[in-house]
């Protein structure tokens, strides 16, 4: 049998041992040095999910806060950067959207804004809202947590009516459905 004696397997040099040993050495530290400089990075990554957590959550704090309003009744055609344009005015706005159907992807005909600072709502309260021809509805927004707290309502909204429909008709199409208190 035998025997493989090239440089790579076998040195009959004192000399090209050392040196590899010390090369071998030399591999180590900088094998130690990259697994720090990875350690570290990962600890960055790791601290800048951290903010970036952070950040969310003071988003979703702020948005969940009484600068939330709704806007109901909005045309199909309206779309997020239309509703932005026209509260922007108000005060600075930190998130706004138009709700859409999941599996369409069509308006659900409402939305949300959401105001860094809270006082604006009562300004946009104050006024009538007209977007692409249509007079919209808004509202402070009502978490869902607290959807189910308070006073049940029993009034309902019916939106889309025609002119041509008396109150009389009206009152009697939802007299079907139990005692009608009152309709404007």
């Amino acid at each position: 049998m035998a025997m493989d004696s090239s440089p790579e397997h076998v040195s009959g040099n004192a000399e090209s041992d050392s040196a590899a040993d010390s090369g071998s050495d030399s591999d180590q530290q900088q094998s130690t040095a990259d697994q720090e400089q990875q350690e570290n990075t990962e600890e960055k990554e790791s601290n800048d999910a951290k903010v970036d957590n952070a950040a969310k959550e003071k988003i979703n704090a702020q948005a969940s806060s009484s600068g939330k309003i709704f806007i109901g009744g909005v045309s199909w055609e309206t779309t997020t950067d239309k509703l932005t344009n026209h509260f922007k005015k108000y005060g600075e706005i930190i998130d706004s959207v138009i709700m859409k159907d999941r599996s369409t992807g069509h308006p659900r005909g409402f939305g949300f804004v959401t105001y860094s600072d809270p006082s604006c709502i009562d300004r946009v309260m104050g006024d009538k809202h007209v977007i692409d021809g249509r007079t919209v509805e808004v509202k402070r927004s009502v978490p869902r947590e607290e959807i189910g707290k308070g006073p049940k309502t029993k009034k309902i909204f019916v939106g889309g009516l025609l002119p041509s429909i008396s109150e009389e008709e009206f009152k009697k199409y939802f007299a079907r459905f139990g005692s009608v208190v009152e309709h404007q």
